[in-house]
């Protein structure tokens, strides 16, 4: 195809969006999230992976709920394969969003009449769920890959590729070509994907050697002793850091970490006054975007993440 041809069809769909946009309607090729600053940094974008690594328990189940609910919210399609996470926690998750009930409660059946009543509230004020189709369990990479090109959606959720079972040629190569099965239907569908990696273990070993030597250091230098070291050695920086998925953190158009500092704080230091309630995400590597870090705020029982008090807030 010539350059002048594709110059000519985007100068058409320039015009289209802008026609939309006086319409009403929401021609942007990026998925939004619902948090603020996120949005304005990255968003989602359609015909691209987009890929996010985190360790066990950083939050990764809680920001894919955050991504549905914002999508389906706004109108767009979901398709989420969840190769791991069990239903009902999923959906104890957004009822503890909708209500601020602790989400361990459901799970332990302790709950009192009436947050049963707003738990039933809550399932039907849940209208938008209706944009989002889910199928749970381990499924091989061709069978996974099958299910997202027969479910075309707006944005599709992958959670997570670590779980992905071993190929023929090894569960690298097995993930590898998954995502780039995935890649191809983001740009045949004009769709957004978003997949989550585990971390390797090297990530907590090489966090805690640092912490133990920037404690010897302060003392050594007659520092506070109660003063906390830092936990910069936790953070992970690029694709080396992903469980199985070095090679598809280069398929990833833009690539992602998740990482809450209070609780690498408390995990470090139990007796930390730190609390537990922002969450960082950055990206190492964005090739539509600029990289950086977004801190948000994270509040694991109520599995909620949502946007901090800006200037000018009131």
């Amino acid at each position: 195809m010539k350059f002048s041809t594709i110059l000519q069809t985007r100068y058409e769909e320039i015009q289209e969006e802008h026609a939309a946009v006086k319409r009403g309607d929401d021609p942007r090729a990026t998925i939004p999230t619902g948090l603020r600053e996120f949005d304005k940094r990255a968003g989602h974008k359609r015909k691209i992976l987009h890929l996010y690594g985190a360790a066990t328990g950083e939050g990764k189940s809680i920001f894919k709920l955050q991504l549905m609910r914002a999508a389906a919210k706004a109108g767009y399609s979901v398709f989420v394969l969840d190769f791991e996470d069990p239903q009902e926690r999923t959906a104890d998750r957004e009822f503890s969003n909708a209500t601020g009930i602790n989400n361990g409660n459901m799970q332990s059946a302790d709950l009192t009449d009436r947050q049963i009543m707003q738990i039933g509230l809550a399932v039907g004020e849940a209208d938008w769920a209706d944009n989002i189709e889910v199928v749970a369990g381990v499924k091989h990479a061709d069978e996974a890959l099958e299910l997202l090109q027969e479910n075309v959606a707006d944005l599709n959720l992958i959670d997570y590729l670590s779980a992905l079972p071993h190929g023929k040629k090894g569960r690298e190569q097995a993930i590898s070509d998954f995502c780039w099965g995935v890649t191809k239907v983001c740009q045949e569908s004009n769709v957004a994907a978003v997949a989550f990696s585990q971390l390797t273990s090297e990530v907590s070993d090489r966090g805690k050697r640092m912490f133990e030597m920037s404690k010897r250091n302060a003392q050594y230098k007659g520092g506070d002793g109660k003063a906390l070291p830092c936990i910069e050695g936790f953070r992970p920086m690029d694709e080396g850091d992903l469980a199985w998925c070095r090679d598809a953190g280069k398929t990833a158009k833009e690539l992602g970490f998740l990482f809450r500092p209070g609780r690498y704080y408390k995990r470090c230091d139990p007796g930390t006054s730190i609390k537990d309630d922002r969450m960082e995400v950055f990206w190492p590597k964005k090739n539509f975007g600029a990289e950086g870090k977004v801190t948000l705020g994270f509040d694991g029982p109520t599995a909620r993440i949502y946007d901090l008090p800006t200037k000018g807030d009131t």
